[in-house]
């Protein structure tokens, strides 16, 4: 005698959404003894109507009823959650934030329902966090904020920001602090460009330069006296300062007629010999 059995569990696409548990008792001894199929239907969502289901659109409105003919806008459908409200489905588009988008706990937050909210692959479901308004103190840009949550799930979506603009401004497409009991299925996180450093601080002075070489000397001359500088020393080391140019040469020097000492007598010249006698 063989004797197995088999357990599976299959979970339907939604508006169905049963559950089906069979499980099948195979008794082979010279053929099919007898098989048994016990299931069961349940709506998977805690009711039949889906009473529990907050139905987001980008086009959906803060005055809404968060239903499938009347959704509501992101930020209203998350201000919704609570008992046991406690599951938001997203059709695909994109929703612009233009601050964090702050996740409560106990919450299944479920993206890629087309327009007749069934799920679908092409109903692409983004959450993009534009540049304004970054956060300071340390400067940052966020688009799906989870602080202090529990018993949280993410599923189907795309969370990117944009390129930050700011100095220094750092970018978190999914920032998860102190969180616990979360889960982050199929979901693409996609963070832009942080912002340039701040400038960085001045550089130490430099070496002083080698002395300049001395400036030529100083001397008469008709056209006049040549006292320029010297040239400057170069740097001690590539990078560092020239010295200097040297001083000018000195002045040159006066005269006084007056008190000039008189000249030697000068020497008596050397004529030609006086012609003949007539």
């Amino acid at each position: 005698m063989a004797i197995f059995s088999v357990s599976t569990t299959q979970v339907l696409s939604e508006p169905s959404f049963r559950t089906v548990r069979a499980v099948l008792g195979l008794i082979l001894l010279f053929g099919l003894n007898g098989i048994h199929v016990n299931a069961q239907s349940c709506s998977g969502l805690g009711s039949t109507d889906f009473s529990n289901v907050i139905y987001v659109a980008v086009t959906g409105s803060g005055a809404g009823a968060g239903t499938k003919d009347d959704p509501v806008d992101l930020l209203t459908g998350i201000g919704m959650v609570g008992g046991n409200v406690n599951k938001i489905y997203m059709r695909g588009g994109t929703y612009v934030l233009t601050a964090p988008l702050n996740i409560p706990s106990n919450v299944d937050i479920i993206g890629g329902f087309n327009a007749q909210w069934v799920k679908d692959n092409s109903a692409v479901t983004t959450l993009f966090r534009d540049a304004t308004n970054p956060q300071m103190a340390p400067p940052r840009l966020v688009a799906v904020n989870c602080t202090g949550r529990t018993n949280f799930r993410l599923q189907d979506l795309t969370i990117r920001t944009a390129n930050a603009t700011g100095q220094g401004v750092s970018t978190y497409a999914l920032y998860l602090n102190n969180s616990s009991n979360y889960d982050v299925v199929r979901c693409r996180i996609i963070a832009g460009n942080g912002g340039n450093g701040q400038p960085g601080a001045p550089g130490l002075p430099g070496l002083n330069g080698a002395p300049g070489t001395p400036g030529q000397p100083g001397y008469e001359s008709w056209g006049g006296g040549n006292n320029l500088p010297g040239v400057g020393g170069s740097g001690t080391f590539p990078g560092s300062n020239p010295g200097g140019a040297g001083g000018k040469g000195g002045d040159r020097g006066t005269y006084n007629p007056a008190a000039a000492f008189p000249g030697e007598p000068g020497l008596n010249g050397v004529g030609t010999a006086g012609g003949s006698g007539g």
